[in-house]
């Protein structure tokens, strides 16, 4: 039986919205409305991801990234949702695996759970971000993963 876990609450990848989110209705406005495009920056620099790791989690080509990043315009709810999406999964790790830099390295290293890809890698599709988390909900409740 896999190993179930609460999904992170709202505020767990808020910190890269740049806005005061109170309540879910508040951070499905700010998707909705879409995000500002400097939460990507934000979002690389504090994890230290490349551009082709964010690239590849987003389902964002890398050349539309990189024009977004340099761009103050806002993102797409659909671009401005997947963002949280990651984001959601990035805090997810961090709090299952404890440190910042080890989640990191988790989400870089191949997984025979994930069919031997990196977590980022299996991030791409939402079949695989419910991977990632059910492995998460793994190591969070003691399982190996």
């Amino acid at each position: 039986m896999a190993a179930t876990v609460t999904p992170p609450s709202p505020k767990s990848g808020i910190a890269i919205f740049g806005q005061d989110l109170v309540t879910e209705s508040d951070l499905d406005a700010a998707i909705r409305a879409g995000v500002s495009s400097s939460a990507l920056r934000q979002l690389q620099t504090a994890w230290n991801l490349t551009v082709l790791e964010l690239s590849a989690a987003l389902a964002i080509p890398r050349s539309t990234l990189m024009q977004m990043m340099r761009s103050p315009k806002k993102m797409t709810p659909a671009e401005s949702d997947r963002l949280y999406r990651f984001a959601q999964v990035l805090a997810l790790a961090e709090r299952s695996i404890g440190d910042r830099s080890r989640a990191l390295g988790w989400l870089r290293h191949p997984n025979p759970v994930l069919g031997s890809v990196t977590p980022l890698h299996a991030l791409e599709t939402e079949i695989g971000r419910q991977r990632v988390i059910q492995a998460l909900g793994a190591i969070a409740y003691g399982g190996v993963s």
